[in-house]
C-alpha cells in the first residue's frame, strides 16, 4: 500500500517513490515565477552593462595618465569592487528576509540598485566610480534571496525544471548589458542631431545606458511592488493561522502555490505551510523556532554543502575572470595583444551572442539534463572554459600576423564564443548541486546565502587577478604577453578536478 501524499509532505525527502504512478510534475506558478526571473535579470544587466565601456571610461578619467597599459589594474578593481560588497552583504540580506519576508528585501534591493546606477553615470572621476559600483553591488546582496523564493514555490517535481530557465535568464541579462552599454554610450558622439545639442551627454556620455539599467531596475521594482506575493513559510503560516500580518489577498497565481484539482500541492506546501484544508501538513509553523530564524551558519556545513560551494566558486572565480578579460583583450590595440574594438562592437558581439546563448539553453538545457544528468553536464560545461581561454592567444597571433580583424580571427571568435555557450550550462546545473546538498528544508536560506557569498567572493578576485595579470603580462612581455592565459588553464584544470568530487547522482532531497 502507497503512502498518503500527505507523508511525503512532511518528510526531508519531499518526493514520493519513483513506482507510485500518481506521482506527477506539478504546474510551474508562471506569474510569480516570470516576477522573480525580471528581477533576477537586474543583476547580470547592473553589472555588465560597463563592460563595453568601461576600460574607456576609466581612461577618460585620468586615472591611467595616458598609459593605456594600466588601464587592466584600475578596471579591474572597479569591476571586482561589485562582487566585493555584494560578497559582505548577502547574508546579511539573507538573514533579513527569514525575519521581514522575502518580498521587501527584493523592493529595497531593485529600487537601491536603481538609484546607484544612477549615480554610477553621473561620475566624473574614478573614486566616485568606485563608490557607486560599490553600491551597486550592496543592493545586489540580495540576489541569493531570488532562489530562495525559487526554491520556496516549487517541489522536487518541478524545481530542475523552473532552475532550468535560471541561466538563460541570466543570459538574456549579460545580453541586454553588453548592447545597452555599447549602443547608448557616448550618444553625444553617435547622434549629434540629437543627444549632440544637450551638454548633459558631453558632460555625461556614460549616463545614457547607465540609465537605462537603472530604469530596468526601476521598472522591476513597480512590478514586484503590485504582483510579487510572499513566499517566506513562516509569514504564510501566521497569516493562515489569523496572526497580527495582514492575510494576503488570493490571485489566480497564488493560488497554485497551494493546490490543483487533483489535490497535488504546490510550492510551499512541501514545506508543510500551508494545505487545501487550511491545517499545517507538519508540527512546524510560524511559532516553530526552525521556522522563524536561520540555523547555525557552521550546522549546515556538511561534506555534501562544502564540496557544492567549492565547485560554484571554482565557476564563479573561472567565469568572471573570462567575462573581464573578453572585453579587455578586445578593446586593447592590436600590436599590444587585442583586437582594436571599439565599445559599439564590443557590446554588439556580446549582445548577439548572449542573445544566442539565452535561446540555446532554453531549447537545450532540459534535454540535456534529462538525458545525461547534472554531473556530466556541469563537467562538460565547465570544461568548456578551455576553449574560451585558449581562444584568446590564438586570436592575438592571428591579429598580428594580419594586422587587422580578418577571417581567420573571425573563425576564432567564433570557436571562442561556441565554448562561452556551452559553459552556460554549467551554472543551473551546479544549482541543482547545491539545493541537493541542504541538510533540511530549513536550512535553503543560509546554505543559498552561502553559495551566493562564496559566488560574489570568487568574482571579487576573478575580474582584478585576470585584469591585472593580462596587464602585467603586456608590461612586461611575460610567456610574449600570453602568461594570463596559460595561468587561467591551470586553474580550469583544477576546477575540473574539483568537479570529479560531485555526487554522479542527484538524491533529490529538497
Amino acid at each position: 500500500m502507497s503512502m498518503p501524499r500527505r507523508f511525503w509532505n512532511c518528510t526531508t525527502t519531499a518526493h514520493a517513490p519513483e513506482d507510485d504512478n500518481k506521482w506527477k510534475r506539478t504546474r510551474l506558478p508562471h506569474i510569480q515565477l516570470s516576477i522573480v526571473y525580471l528581477i533576477a535579470t537586474a543583476e547580470p544587466i547592473s553589472s555588465t552593462v560597463i563592460y563595453p565601456f568601461i576600460n574607456q571610461f576609466v581612461r577618460e578619467t585620468g586615472i591611467t595618465r595616458g598609459d593605456e597599459r594600466k588601464t587592466g589594474y584600475y578596471a579591474g578593481v572597479i569591476e571586482s569592487v561589485f562582487y566585493v560588497a555584494e560578497c559582505a552583504t548577502t547574508i546579511a540580506w539573507g538573514r533579513a528576509s527569514d525575519r521581514w519576508g522575502r518580498r521587501p528585501i527584493l523592493l529595497a534591493g531593485t529600487l537601491g540598485l536603481a538609484l546607484s546606477m544612477f549615480s554610477f553615470g553621473l561620475s566624473s572621476s574614478f573614486w566616485v566610480l568606485l563608490v557607486s559600483r560599490c553600491a551597486q553591488g550592496t543592493f545586489n546582496g540580495n540576489i541569493g534571496v531570488v532562489k530562495n523564493v525559487l526554491v520556496e514555490i516549487t517541489d522536487t517535481t518541478n524545481r530542475a525544471r523552473a532552475f532550468s530557465f535560471y541561466s538563460p535568464v541570466w543570459a538574456g541579462g549579460t545580453t541586454l548589458g553588453p548592447l545597452i552599454g555599447g549602443a547608448f554610450a557616448r550618444p553625444a558622439l553617435r547622434w549629434p542631431e540629437t543627444f549632440g545639442r544637450l551638454q548633459f551627454f558631453h558632460d555625461y556620455p556614460y549616463f545614457l545606458p547607465c540609465a537605462i539599467a537603472g530604469f530596468f531596475s526601476v521598472f522591476s521594482f513597480i512590478v514586484c511592488l503590485v504582483l510579487l506575493r510572499e513566499t517566506l513559510p513562516s509569514i504564510i503560516a501566521r497569516r493562515r493561522i489569523g496572526g497580527k500580518l495582514k492575510p494576503a489577498s488570493p490571485s489566480r497565481d497564488t493560488t497554485s502555490l497551494r493546490a490543483n484539482t487533483n489535490g497535488a500541492d504546490y510550492g510551499a506546501t512541501n514545506h508543510g505551510i500551508e494545505t487545501d484544508d487550511e491545517t499545517p501538513l507538519c508540527q512546524e509553523t510560524a511559532d516553530s523556532p526552525r521556522n522563524s530564524a536561520s540555523p547555525p551558519v557552521l550546522s549546515v556545513l556538511t561534506r555534501p554543502v562544502c564540496m557544492a560551494i567549492a565547485n560554484i566558486g571554482m565557476l564563479a572565480f573561472t567565469d568572471s575572470s573570462y567575462q573581464a578579460l573578453v572585453p579587455l583583450m578586445y578593446s586593447t590595440s592590436i600590436p599590444l595583444g587585442g583586437l582594436g574594438f571599439n565599445p559599439a562592437r564590443i557590446g554588439g558581439i556580446l549582445g548577439a551572442w548572449g542573445l544566442l546563448n539565452g535561446v540555446i539553453n532554453v531549447m537545450m538545457f532540459p534535454f540535456l539534463m534529462r538525458k545525461y544528468g547534472a554531473w556530466a553536464v556541469y563537467r562538460v560545461g565547465y570544461s568548456s572554459f578551455l576553449i574560451s581561454i585558449g581562444s584568446f592567444p590564438l586570436m592575438s597571433l592571428l591579429a598580428k600576423r594580419s594586422g587587422e580583424f580578418d577571417w581567420p580571427t573571425v573563425a576564432a571568435m567564433v570557436l571562442q564564443l561556441t565554448g562561452s555557450t556551452m559553459s552556460y550550462f554549467s551554472w543551473a546545473s551546479i544549482q541543482m548541486f547545491v539545493i541537493d546538498s541542504m541538510p533540511n528544508p530549513h536550512s535553503m536560506a543560509t546554505v543559498n546565502a552561502i553559495a551566493q557569498v562564496t559566488t560574489s567572493l570568487a568574482r571579487t578576485f576573478g575580474p582584478s587577478f585576470a585584469s591585472s595579470l593580462f596587464s602585467l603580462s603586456l608590461e612586461h612581455k611575460l610567456l610574449g604577453g600570453y602568461l594570463v592565459y596559460a595561468i587561467l588553464i591551470s586553474v580550469i584544470l583544477c576546477g575540473m578536478r574539483l568537479a570529479e568530487r560531485l555526487p554522479r547522482h542527484l538524491s533529490n532531497k529538497m
